[in-house]
């Protein structure tokens, strides 16, 4: 069973000169006896790298991996067994028989108790990258923060990772000298890591960490020697357009008429200007999933983390209209479509209707109308049917359906699921994690601009999620202002995120009708999109369906009344098109702090948000205020290593210019977002 999984990593430019790697893949457990990659090619003369650690030496150990379709070779390069620490390994496989579908599977060993447990699958092209005959490895443990020293051959690379015992937050890890961030996890009170790897000089030199500190740590590492050959040049390989047999078929509740289908029209960002290396401490981070995640799924043709950023409308009906194509560019749930729609379209589908480039729905809310649990499961789906979904006749099968419901769809096209509050907000990193291990996509619907009521800790999470304040155990009424404010859409993400580890992508979920059946606010809709997406969001989803007002749309976009929402919703996607080549480029992860930079209790921005991306020297600055309250508030941003000339402001029309690397601007509200280019 495949729980988590990465897709190829493209080489940064801090490993120049030095090989890296051509794929990773993350696996991360909690009882599993064993977890296995998506299938992959491998030549002859590849090697693989298996880097893994679990919560407690004590409690749980890790077998030797193993493979099908290629022919591995496995050898245990390091290991630390230390009582009182995580279980670490490294295994190293020299591919003897390569195999166009190779998997590996990492196994549990030794179980005293049930345990989580980390892997990350490395695969490095023989052609550039080799191991000596004793490669040199690197153990250290000890407390505080992670660090350790090896000595290697100038040339080659250190692929390494650092597990902490003591399960301290890794949120805004900072490491020692720029390597590239592969995957991380965090479970609260359970154990945290990171895997990367880096260009490693000539000699001696240390790896891992200069914060968070507090840790009961764990280092191992090992040199991947370069053959002294260029990576080869992949060929492209042509994107069949397959007949799929929908997954279910929805019924239709209303019907509107449709308008020609046109083809959105996706402005590419400016070509990144050349200015050197990253800043001294800085690194790179992909975005979740890696930018090659979908070619996972030749079938789906979906360009979503390279040159398009998803947008979608949830159970559209019609045909696509002309209109949509400046709203969005795909259709979740597209059951209500009319049949043939995407014949001679250029949007993508997600659902039962896709016949060309797309993805398969798997559920929605599954998590509420069956709720957690592996307990039996009748087969029926959905709300309204009390004490007939589980054979319990309790909401206890919503582990048990989301694994039935997923495990027939076919695998050549992506999986998608929407969860509710429970999974989102309520419960554990496993809770939520045993859901999305059946999908390959994942998002919630919360809607803080609509929510009435009293909500409160026991029903959704709020101390997580609304508030991030531990302390915080009291009701929050509808009309308290924390409740509906833009932040929230960006919380929710970094909540989510830190329970998924950042192996695959979460969309966020936006509603346009507030509590009343009346339009949200258009400048707080706008930036609770910009809050996600600056929190992690892979993409972003619109809820239009109007059902609390007599004379409601469905498709709200098409309400004049809605025309504010509307035009803030073109905005976004105008926007987001343009710079998909940066939202969907690696994170700069030290590249700017703030002058703002408070944090709550739970580690959540309480002060300014933002999101930096390098983009290969033309760096830019996505920026929120995600405060109780905000009035005029200054906010001084400062760039790595003192660069920068000045910063243009999108869409502003205005220039900043930079001083010693800081500059300062202004946020007028909570709904202010500002976007900055910078001139080196």
């Amino acid at each position: 069973m495949s729980c988590a999984t990465n897709p190829p990593l493209s080489t940064p430019a801090s490993t120049a000169g030095s090989p890296a790697p051509a794929g990773s893949y993350h696996l991360s457990a909690n009882g599993n006896p064993s977890l296995d990659t998506t299938a992959f090619a491998t030549s002859t003369g590849d090697i693989l790298v298996v880097k893994a650690f679990t919560e407690d030496a004590g409690n749980l150990t890790l077998a030797t991996p193993t493979s099908s379709g290629a022919t591995v070779t496995w050898t245990l390069a390091a290991s630390d067994l230390t009582s009182g620490y995580s279980a670490a390994y490294i295994w190293t496989g020299t591919v003897t028989a390569g195999s166009a579908s190779t998997v590996v599977t990492a196994h549990e060993g030794s179980v005293t108790a049930a345990a989580h447990w980390d892997a990350l699958v490395e695969r490095w092209n023989g052609a550039t990258a080799k191991l000596s005959a004793s490669p040199a490895t690197t153990d250290a443990r000890g407390s505080g923060v992670p660090s350790a020293h090896i000595s290697t051959a100038a040339g080659s690379a250190i692929s390494w990772f650092a597990a902490d015992w003591n399960a301290v937050q890794d949120n805004g890890v900072s490491f020692i000298g720029s390597p590239v961030q592969e995957a991380s996890q965090y479970i609260a009170n359970i154990y945290s890591g990171e895997h990367a790897f880096q260009a490693a000089v000539a000699g001696d030199q240390s790896i891992g960490e200069t914060g968070p500190s507090g840790r009961a740590w764990t280092v191992l590492g090992i040199e991947i020697q370069s053959t002294g050959s260029p990576a080869p040049t992949p060929t492209p390989t042509p994107t069949p357009t397959p007949t799929v047999t929908p997954t279910r078929t929805p019924t239709p509740t209303v019907t509107p008429s449709p308008t020609p289908t046109v083809t959105p029209t996706v402005t590419p960002a400016p070509g990144p200007t050349a200015s050197g290396g990253l800043p001294a401490g800085v690194t790179l981070k992909a975005i979740d999933g890696g930018p090659g995640y979908y070619s996972k799924w030749p079938a789906s043709n979906y360009p979503g983390a390279t040159t398009m950023f998803p947008v979608t409308r949830w159970a559209a009906e019609g045909t696509g209209t002309a209109d949509d194509s400046t709203l969005v560019n795909t259709y979740l749930e597209d059951g209500y479509m009319q049949s043939g729609w995407q014949t001679g379209s250029k949007f993508y589908g997600i659902g039962g209707t896709t016949t060309g480039a797309g993805g398969y729905l798997v559920t929605d809310e599954v998590d509420q109308w069956a709720g957690n649990g592996w307990g039996g499961w009748t087969g029926v789906v959905g709300f309204g049917h009390d004490g007939k979904v589980c054979t319990s006749g309790l909401t206890d099968c919503g582990y048990t359906a989301m694994k039935a419901m997923s495990g027939p769809i076919a695998s050549d096209k992506f999986k998608y699921t929407n969860f509710g509050k429970f999974a989102g907000t309520q419960g554990s990193a496993a809770n939520w994690k045993t859901y999305t291990q059946y999908t390959d996509i994942a998002s919630t619907d919360v809607y803080f601009l609509q929510e009435t009521g009293n909500l409160y800790s026991g029903w959704w999470g709020v101390t997580n999620v609304i508030v991030g304040d531990q302390s915080f155990t009291g009701n929050l009424s509808s009309t308290d202002p924390r409740l509906h404010l833009s932040r929230n859409y960006g919380r929710l993400l970094w909540h989510e995120r830190s329970m998924q580890g950042g192996d695959k992508p979460i969309y966020s979920f936006n509603e346009l009708v507030d509590m009343n059946g009346n339009p949200v606010d258009p400048a707080a809709f706008k930036a609770g999109i910009w809050s996600a997406v600056i929190e992690g969001a892979r993409g972003v989803n619109y809820f239009t369906h109007n059902y609390l007002r007599s004379g409601g749309y469905a498709d709200s976009f098409e309400d004049p009344a809605f025309a504010g929402v509307k035009s803030a919703a073109q905005s976004f996607y105008a926007t987001a098109q343009s710079l998909a080549p940066v939202l969907n480029g690696p994170d700069g992860v030290g590249l700017v702090t703030s002058s703002r930079d408070e944090k709550t209790p739970d580690g959540m921005p309480a002060g300014a948000e933002y999101l930096a991306k390098w983009n290969n020297g033309s760096p830019y600055l996505f920026a929120h205020m995600a405060a109780d309250a905000v009035s005029n508030d200054s906010v001084t941003f400062s760039l790595a290593g003192g660069i920068g000339k000045s910063v243009t402001v999108v869409g502003e029309n205005r220039t900043i210019p930079v001083v010693g690397g800081k500059f300062t601007d202004t946020f007028a509200n909570a709904n202010t977002v500002h976007i900055y280019q910078v001139t080196l």
